[in-house]
């Protein structure tokens, strides 16, 4: 679940000076701007996997081994975590950018310490789902709180209409092509995966990717 991250990378090693100007010249309205088309485009990169996943996630585990099929739930609980942090991974990563590395650092260990006690709490009585469970709360309570920050402090915001229609639409594609490939062969499960990233490019994918001036 961690691979989607990869473009968060990409992305904030190519845009982290582009925010720092930015905000020294307390631009912000090309800074929102910025930070808007930046995450429509992470998410747009990162949806085929990350749907992939969700709609087969026993067939994907099955590579490495049928011992790793029944880890399936933890996966997805992980990839609601990952999906979480993905959409405000931009507007958190704006923080230490913006001359506000103490801060960043705070929430940081806040939400190690919210992993730490969730964990504790929760792995003796749940094992596997309870450490899944635990980092996925977490994570996503970090990614949120951070995001929360960028709001009041910077004034920037990474969603617009067009961006949550894209969330939406993804989402519901995956989930209807999880409910018609359960329980099916893995011939049909990979038609049905490959019909729903079809679906999402030609449905979504024209009216999501023009790249607004900065």
């Amino acid at each position: 679940s961690m691979l989607g991250a990869v473009p968060v990378i990409a992305f904030t090693t190519m845009f982290n000076p582009l925010v720092a100007e930015l905000v020294y010249k307390e631009d912000t309205a090309r800074l929102d701007a910025l930070l808007k088309t930046a995450t429509r485009w992470i998410i747009i990169l990162s949806c085929p996997l990350y749907l992939t996943l969700l709609v087969v996630p026993e067939l994907t585990l099955s590579i490495f081994g049928s011992e790793y099929i029944s880890s399936a739930g933890a996966l997805l609980i992980l990839i609601l975590g990952q999906s979480v942090y993905l959409c405000c991974s931009i507007a958190g990563s704006m923080l230490p950018m913006a001359g506000l590395s103490r801060l960043n650092l705070l929430l940081g260990l806040v939400g190690f310490s919210v992993n730490l006690v969730l964990n504790y709490l929760l792995i003796p009585t749940h094992g596997l789902l309870g450490a899944a469970t635990a980092s996925a709360t977490a994570l996503s309570l970090w990614s949120i709180w951070r995001l929360w920050e960028v709001k009041r402090r910077l004034h920037c915001f990474p969603f617009t209409l067009r961006t949550t229609w894209l969330v939406t639409a993804m989402v519901g594609c995956g989930f209807m092509a999880r409910h018609f490939s359960a329980g099916q062969g893995t011939l049909l499960q990979l038609g049905t995966t490959a019909g729903m990233l079809l679906t999402v490019a030609v449905l979504v994918y024209p009216g999501s990717v023009s790249v607004q001036p900065v």
